[in-house]
């Protein structure tokens, strides 16, 4: 089973962990791409982000069901992901339907490797024609 999607729910499990750490503290080859991440400011388009981290790992898009659905949200009409670290969440920025940044989640690190269970699935992979032109610059 695949662990709820939402940042929400990321945000209170790595709460309740107790243990969040800044990037820097514990996945040093990943910081910068969290350093990044925490200067992207709201508003900033989808084109400049992914051009200023890198190709995204993971997308998930309006059509997408399941765990990570984002259909419902307001105001969101897609979400990318970097993987960050074995330690790390995943970077996370949202975008609304004009592709502007609505919000940002740097990718908070915790004392152990997380489990593959918090990850996107392949099935929201960069690597998908459905979703690849999505997640480059």
């Amino acid at each position: 089973m695949r662990a709820p999607g939402t940042l929400k729910r990321l945000a209170a499990v790595a709460i309740a962990l107790g243990s969040i750490l800044p990037a820097h503290a514990k996945d040093k080859g990943k910081a910068s791409l969290s350093g990044m991440a925490a200067q992207i400011k709201v508003g900033t388009s989808r084109e400049k982000v992914v051009a200023a981290l890198g190709p995204a790992t993971w997308a998930v898009i309006a059509a997408d069901g399941g765990p990570m659905a984002i259909k419902d949200l307001p105001g969101v009409a897609l979400q990318l992901q970097w993987k960050s670290g074995a330690r790390c969440f995943p970077v996370t920025v949202i975008f609304d339907a004009d592709m502007k940044v609505t919000g940002i989640d740097a990718g908070n690190c915790v004392e152990q490797e997380l489990d593959p269970a918090w990850l996107p699935g392949a099935e929201y992979s960069c690597s998908k024609e459905d979703r690849a032109a999505l997640c480059q610059p």
